[in-house]
């Protein structure tokens, strides 16, 4: 039933969507984009007053979706996630994702590409580990600064720095928090 009221609502939506508004090749109107890469955390994990910083290498991915108010504005949802190794509580190793969901902006400096553009974004951080049933997520708030170079429609290089900080759930016993900080590159298409 679930599946078929989203298939319904999705339909509606775009059949009320104006066709010249989106996928024009003009970079205003809806935009979609999708971006992988490399990049570098740093990361302090807080257990009981008791601090260890480390750092790792990562897989990152850039998802957004919004609009562009005209040909250099963009306003958007902005999710980044980080995949790494990461100590666990009991001296092993757990795959984690730290994120970010944020309301970003970015500035183009040129209606059309080729472009440099700046870009910066604050939301709700989280620290997990998907595959570790037995820890939860932890929250807090994070924040994105970057920049990159549209060098072709539809296709840019972004880097951005990522500063996360999540703290543990209240019904835990033990104290725990995360301060991350990611320097990301991603290769990112966006269809406008």
């Amino acid at each position: 039933m679930f599946r078929k009221s989203l298939l319904v609502g999705f339909v509606a939506v775009l059949a009320f969507v104006p066709p010249a508004s989106a996928w024009d090749g003009q970079r205003k109107g809806f935009i979609l984009g999708l971006g992988l890469g490399p990049g570098f955390i740093s990361f302090s994990q807080t257990i009981d007053d008791s601090a260890t910083r480390e750092n790792r290498g990562v897989f990152a991915t850039d998802f957004k979706i919004g609009y562009a108010f005209n040909h250099r504005v963009l306003l958007y949802f902005n999710r980044r996630d980080a995949y790494f190794r990461a100590p666990d509580e009991s001296d092993g190793r757990v795959m984690a994702v730290s994120n970010i969901s944020a309301l970003a902006a970015s500035y183009y400096f040129q209606p059309e590409a080729p472009s440099f553009f700046a870009a910066g974004g604050i939301g709700i951080s989280a620290w997990r580990t998907p595959f570790a049933s037995e820890h939860k997520n932890r929250y807090g708030v994070g924040f994105c600064v970057g920049g990159g170079y549209e060098f072709s429609r539809n296709f840019s290089v972004d880097i951005s720095l990522v500063g996360r900080n999540a703290i543990n759930p209240v019904e835990e016993e033990m104290d725990v928090s995360y301060q991350t900080a990611a320097l990301i590159l991603t290769l990112n298409v966006m269809g406008y």
